[in-house]
């Protein structure tokens, strides 16, 4: 995700680490965001207001009282204005502060008033930071939805060599950047409805009452990946070992256990309702075959111990799972790694092995990042590189919901999409009377819930793929003039539709049009009643023309003509309005808005190649670009140009103003970071589509 646009606002309080932060408000800065930073005193003891007003290009808030020039309310205005607070270094005296509400400074009133996310990064001694009351002050503000980042481990300012150091400015801006990018559409949850086992951990198993085995896992990995499924709408059912770490966020279905017996036994209960399973806990191979009830006394010889094997939780629910269930393994190799990993793919009949490997540094336990490769049962394997465990979780989760067919419907348009009919709408539908200064404003009201009950009630098609896999779309209708007496409406309607990005946290926009020729009667309580053989009224005319415009382009977006019926069905609404004296249906009206001339340019013979650039563009490069960027731009500049060479063989092609209007800022920001090749291409294509927008595409040679 692209922070081009963002208002961040990072707190630091008086913690040594502060002086690392004019690098990372750097980062942030190059990256498109506009920075305000809010310093406690004591944080000006490690850092100076100068340097951070340089690197920021804003003046620094740190007193709340000082008015010269400024507004004594910035706490109120900051908090209006950001789209994250990000606390770094996060003492142990400001997290007290957080989590008990007292506001006696500029950060912890602004934290008060915030309302946006919020990511804290603590950094202290390490003794502070287990303390019991700074575990009990980050539990309490995980559970208001803080976001809480994990310390690092290495050498701290006291002496010790311990966790308590806050990470490196790189690894908070991806933190803060993953964390954006999950918020920027919360409507988005591609998982919700879905069940997921989690295991983490290790497990201790007992020797005598006082001793066991066990290994090196902290579990974060697991809790991280609990995380990731729940922002992704999962209901996560939690199996962990002894761990001294927990989850951000709370879990309503979590056991802790001790032995790996102990995990098994809850797999059992809980894997048949599953819709999947991430086996991510260090378990134990083997146990003790007789535990010691008392404790075993030093004898001075040589002592064995006779060892059985533990049940295999992976196997299991790889060999019990059902056509619906996938299974996530977790494989830790020190040599011959991708051999061994793929061979306990096969073996355990896992959908993705994700493999790390103790040669790599930073990688494994007890570190807060991890260098993963995916093995899928295809046969293919994707490689990482170093990152942090959450980011590791996202991707992770990202890769299971295509393994599940989340949505659904992107799995069936892969193989032969064309059969289907789409999905239903998820409109939010908002009409706007502010230019009526007279009459009834009841009428609307009236009118716009009826609107949006007809617009998500509607069955445009006879496939629903599944609860709450729905397109998100919006309508809103700015009423022009209105005679209260007559009924008769003039009014502007702006459709806007959007498409998530294959194996990405992003949505694209498939459509952004404005309609400024809708005319209509309504009055308070009519009926909005529409059918494919008989249109009532205007309003309705448009509605499902639009309706079955953004299903059509939506289908046709994951599979080649896959939208052909809704498209057919939105030529019909066209057809029967011919009659109408009302505007925007006319075949004669041969403008770019008008709806018979947008719906014919998708109808008629060059059907199959409009249709094709669609798919292309999407299936061949966006969604493609998330893995592979240079092969998704690749794809991406196939489409323009096929494109291209459509409208240079027709004159004036209406589905090129609707693409380009609803792409163009996209595009830019894609292209700005591509080679200087790539750069010069999309440009010239550009400029030849949309040569009234060619200096906001010469923003993509000037980007660095």
């Amino acid at each position: 995700m692209s922070l081009q646009g963002k208002h961040i606002v990072l707190g630091v309080s008086g913690g040594i680490a502060a002086y690392k932060t004019p690098a990372l408000v750097r980062l942030f800065v190059q990256a498109g965001a506009e920075v305000r930073v809010v310093c406690t005193a004591h944080a000006l003891e490690f850092v100076t207001p100068l340097t951070l007003e340089t690197v920021s290009g804003n003046s620094l808030y740190t007193d709340m009282f000082h008015r010269v020039g400024e507004r004594s309310t910035r706490h109120v205005h900051y908090a209006d204005w950001a789209d994250v607070l990000l606390v770094a270094p996060a003492t142990a005296n400001i997290l007290a502060k957080m989590a008990h509400g007292i506001a006696d400074d500029a950060l912890s009133t602004l934290y008060l008033a915030f309302h946006k996310p919020v990511v804290v990064s603590p950094a202290m001694n390490v003794h502070m930071y287990e303390h019991p009351a700074t575990v009990e002050n980050l539990r309490l503000l995980a559970q208001r939805g803080v976001h809480v980042l994990d310390a690092a481990y290495g050498p701290l300012a006291c002496g010790y060599e311990a966790k308590g150091r806050m990470p490196e400015p790189e690894e908070l801006f991806r933190a803060t950047e993953a964390i954006l990018t999950r918020t920027a559409e919360p409507e988005a949850a591609p998982l919700r409805g879905k069940k997921v086992l989690v295991t983490a951990g290790p497990t201790q198993e007992p020797i005598d009452p006082v001793r066991y085995i066990t290994n090196r896992s902290s579990g974060r990995m697991g809790f991280c990946i609990a995380d990731a499924l729940q922002r992704q709408g999962a209901e996560v059912f939690l199996v962990s070992g002894p761990s001294a770490l927990q989850p951000e966020m709370a879990v309503a279905h979590w056991e802790k256990v001790r032995t790996a017996q102990e995990m098994y036994d809850v797999l059992l209960r809980w894997w048949p309702d599953m819709d999947a399973g991430v086996f991510s806990a260090a378990v134990a191979d083997y146990r003790v075959r007789d535990v010691s009830d008392v404790k075993m006394k030093k004898t001075g010889g040589q002592t064995a111990l006779e060892l059985v094997p533990n049940p295999d939780l992976l196997a299991y629910a790889g060999a019990h799972k059902s056509e619906r269930q996938c299974v996530v393994g977790f494989a830790l190799e020190t040599d011959h790694a991708l051999a061994n990993a793929e061979e306990k793919r096969r073996r355990k009949n896992a959908d993705i092995i994700v493999l790390n490997t103790l040669e790599d540094a930073g990688a494994g336990f007890e570190t807060t990042t991890n260098k993963v490769t995916f093995l899928y049962k295809d046969g293919t394997a994707e490689a990482g590189e170093l990152e942090s465990k959450v980011s590791v979780a996202e991707r992770l989760v990202q890769r299971l919901g295509r393994c599940m067919g989340v949505l659904t419907l992107w799995c069936l348009l892969l193989f032969g999409g064309a059969a289907l009919q789409a999905q239903e709408l998820n409109c939010t539908f908002q009409v706007v009377s502010t230019k009526i200064q007279s009459g009834d404003k009841k009428v609307f009201e009236t009118m716009q819930d009826a609107l949006a009950a007809f617009v998500n009630g509607q069955k445009w098609t006879n496939l629903q793929v599944g609860p709450g896999e729905k397109i998100p779309c919006s309508m809103t209708m700015e009423v022009q003039e209105r005679d209260f007496t007559t009924g008769v409406t003039k009014a502007y309607l702006t459709v806007q539709a959007r498409r998530p990005v294959y194996n990405a946290s992003y949505q694209t926009t498939l459509l952004n049009v404005v309609d400024k020729d809708v005319v209509f009667t309504y009055n308070a309580f009519d009926p909005i009643e529409f059918s494919d053989n008989n249109i009532s009224s205007n309003l309705t005319a448009v509605v499902a023309y639009y309706s079955y415009l953004i299903i059509g382009l939506y289908l046709d977006s994951f599979a080649p003509n896959a939208g052909e019926v809704c498209l057919g069905k939105a030529d019909n609404v066209v057809s029967m309005c011919q009659g109408m004296s009302e505007p925007g249906w006319k075949s004669g009206e041969r403008n770019n808005r008008n709806r018979y001339w947008m719906i014919e340019n998708y109808m008629n013979g060059n059907y199959g190649a409009i249709h094709n650039v669609l798919y292309q563009y999407h299936r061949k490069g966006l969604d493609l670009m998330y893995g592979n960027p240079t092969d998704g731009r690749a794809g991406v500049l196939q489409a323009l140009t096929a494109l291209k060479a459509l409208n240079d063989t027709r004159n004036g092609l209406p589905c090129k103003l609707l693409f380009m209007e609803a792409k163009s800022d996209e595009l830019v920001s894609m292209f700005s970071g591509a080679t200087q090749d790539e750069r010069q291409q999309a440009v010239a294509l550009l400029n030849g589509l949309d040569p009234s927008n060619a200096q906001k595409y010469q923003k993509i040679m000037s980007a660095r």
